[in-house]
């Protein structure tokens, strides 16, 4: 069969004529009946050939992936839509700086930096986070603090402090006597 652009012809035994038609990308004319194929990708017939809608997506360039789109196949069609974390902005998603959005995303306990499709949260001194959101560091609990062992840790929030125990003198991390 050879296309032209507007027809093509069948070859030898094979009985096809193709014409483009208005909203039909392409007609074929078969000794099985008609078969329109729509420019949006969906098949007809008006004989024994049964519609089938075509995954336009399984096409990769039709939604560039590297701009932020992801392709979402339609009945006899397709839509190229954002990633979570992106904002569409013709011709293209463009990423979305939560920190200048919701300045407060980290709760006051860390600095926002927005990340691609995303962000996170990096936690001041005192404070350990899980990427989103920051909170107090018992530095008492994890062992995390320089007290001495004649002293005891008391946790704050954001911090913690040492202090000798009673008959010891020093600064809590570093007690003498006794």
């Amino acid at each position: 069969m050879a296309l032209n652009g507007k027809s093509c012809a069948g070859e030898a035994g094979v009985h096809i004529w193709c014409a483009r038609l208005g909203n039909v990308g392409l007609h074929i004319n078969t000794k099985f009946g008609n078969i329109g194929v729509s420019k949006h990708g969906s098949y007809s017939s008006r004989s024994l050939i049964r519609s089938v809608d075509v995954d336009e997506c399984s096409f990769e360039t039709l939604c560039r992936r590297e701009l932020g789109n992801v392709c979402v196949n339609t009945a006899g069609s397709f839509e190229c839509r954002c990633q979570p974390g992106f904002r569409a902005k013709a011709p293209a998603c463009v990423d979305v700086d939560e920190c200048a959005e919701s300045p407060a995303a980290c709760g006051g306990q860390g600095e926002c930096e927005n990340t691609l499709g995303s962000y996170k949260c990096v936690c001041r001194p005192g404070y350990r986070g899980n990427g989103t959101h920051c909170a107090d560091e018992n530095e008492c609990a994890s062992g995390g603090h320089g007290c001495d062992t004649n002293a005891r840790c008391g946790n704050i929030i954001g911090s913690y402090f040492c202090q000798c125990y009673q008959g010891f003198n020093g600064d809590g991390h570093a007690c003498f006597g006794g």
